[in-house]
């Protein structure tokens, strides 16, 4: 159920069938655009875009206005997908961090290539960070999925004292906090980990706080493009306390 204080609680949500159906064409042509981009790299090719792919495997914003033929168009696209689930979660008037992108997942690289990290921080912030993860193809059966961790609400202080002392204090400004020594095994300790399968036109949203990693099975064989973007809601008090576990709750989220 698409709620806010679920997502606040569980730490993420997967939406399913969220994107308006007239969209669905420009994700797949966004998928296949940014795989062609790869192997041009990976063949040496001299693109700067796909220069950048072999180094991060990431497509920036502009790199997807190119394949889409518009400058603004990939932040468009993101807002057009999530506006909409942001007022549902009654957080429409959240502002767009501006580090969005693409992102590749290799089917054939280790599970331990891609570490367990956070969208930024919550504790202490008045402020809610929320990302949409918006897959470009089916994933998470042939192609590489996403994990991510419901943590007891309880034990997330438990998880901020496992992070690298060098990230603390935590940034605010949607940088990702990464866990680069933390295995399955450890973050299933906190909570159950998911890996769900999608279907493009799902969204998975998930809070600041949520952990999460690329996942990769041994039957998947394709790579797999996803769309990130990221917003942020100054004011959700409530919404902080339920994810630090706090029996305090404002009367709004807002």
């Amino acid at each position: 159920m698409l709620g806010l204080e679920t997502l606040a609680r569980d730490g993420a949500i997967v939406e399913r069938r969220a994107v308006d159906p007239n969209f669905l064409s420009t994700l797949c042509r966004l998928q296949t655009a940014a795989v062609a981009l790869l192997n041009e790299a990976l063949a040496g090719g001299d693109n700067p875009a796909s220069r950048c792919l072999v180094e991060r495997h990431t497509l920036t914003h502009d790199d997807a206005d190119n394949i889409l033929g518009e400058a603004g168009a990939f932040y468009a696209l993101a807002d057009a997908i999530a506006r909409p689930l942001l007022s549902r979660l009654g957080l429409g008037s959240a502002t767009r961090s501006q580090n969005g992108g693409v992102f590749i997942a290799d089917a054939h690289l280790p599970n331990a290539s891609f570490h367990w990290h956070m969208d930024g921080h919550w504790d202490g912030l008045d402020e809610l960070g929320v990302s949409f993860w918006i897959p470009l193809r089916d994933c998470g059966a042939d192609a590489p999925g996403i994990a991510f961790a419901r943590v007891d609400e309880t034990r997330r202080d438990e998880v901020l004292r496992c992070l690298p002392q060098s990230a603390n204090p935590l940034p605010a400004d949607h940088t990702p906090v990464f866990w680069p020594t933390g295995t399955d095994e450890h973050v299933g300790r906190f909570g159950p980990i998911e890996a769900p399968t999608f279907a493009v036109g799902d969204v998975l949203i998930f809070t600041n706080g949520t952990l999460h990693r690329t996942h990769v099975g041994p039957a998947m064989r394709a790579r797999r493009c996803a769309m990130i973007a990221r917003y942020a809601m100054r004011g959700a008090t409530r919404v902080r306390h339920i994810m630090s576990g706090s029996a305090v709750k404002a009367s709004t989220a807002a």
